[in-house]
């Protein structure tokens, strides 16, 4: 994943006003995935994130600390697939209603 992806996520949420220890936490574990994937963050499926549990619970991290974890990766997808979904919606209505 673009470390500019995590910028710009990080000042969505910062702009949503989510508390610097959230923010903070929410970086940490992102950092974390991104470390231990070898892929761009727009590869990463569902057996993936399933193999990162898989990681975790090697490392002996409680139930609690995964699913926070699991919890962060699918707040940040969600927050990348609106924001494609939202670039997707300006380009075509740029394109449909540029003058002929």
């Amino acid at each position: 994943m673009d470390n500019i992806e995590l910028i710009r996520y990080r000042r969505a949420l910062k702009r949503k006003n989510y508390s610097a220890h959230t923010l903070k936490s929410y970086m940490n574990i992102l950092d974390h995935f991104v470390k231990w994937t070898p892929l761009p963050f727009s590869e990463v499926t569902s057996k993936e994130v399933g193999l990162y549990v898989d990681h975790l619970l090697q490392k002996r991290r409680t139930p609690k600390t995964i699913t926070c974890h699991l919890q962060t990766i699918r707040l940040l997808c969600s927050a990348l697939h609106k924001r494609r979904y939202a670039e997707f919606i300006v380009m075509r209505r740029k394109g449909s209603w540029a003058p002929a």
